[in-house]
């Protein structure tokens, strides 16, 4: 009993670790890069490189009425007793006079490592040229 009230306080406290999408937005970026390609062709072909490779995380692309700024923001449930959305990465696509401007913010807990495993996907989507 006394473990399994330990595990609960655990799971708590670490799930209350990890920063909110507006907390991970402050941090600076983990990588940059700027890219030919339209911040629309890049945000759509990375959102489907990165549901491809890893279906654990929840995936949601929005974007601003003009389309200058997409915003790919990657969460997943802390566990199954608090069910609390964590923000695990965020990419940011902004529209530039030469293209695009990506950036990427990943979590200390778990988004270091998603973003350093997933950066190259995204890198590669900037890097082709897509038909409009």
């Amino acid at each position: 009993m006394i473990r399994a009230v330990s595990l609960i306080g655990l799971l708590t406290v670490l799930s209350g670790c990890a920063p909110s999408i507006a907390e991970l937005r402050q941090q600076p970026p983990d990588h940059t890069a700027t890219f030919v390609s339209t911040p629309d062709q890049v945000s759509h072909c990375a959102m489907r490189a990165l549901e491809e490779n890893n279906s654990y995380y929840t995936y949601r692309l929005s974007h601003d009425p003009n389309h200058r700024e997409f915003l790919l923001t990657v969460t997943r449930t802390s566990d199954a007793l608090t069910l609390q959305q964590l923000a695990v990465m965020e990419l940011r696509f902004l529209h530039i006079p030469t293209g695009t401007q990506a950036e990427l913010r990943g979590n200390w807990i778990d988004g270091w490592g998603l973003a350093k495993e997933q950066w190259p996907l995204v890198q590669r989507c900037g890097q082709q040229s897509l038909p409009q």
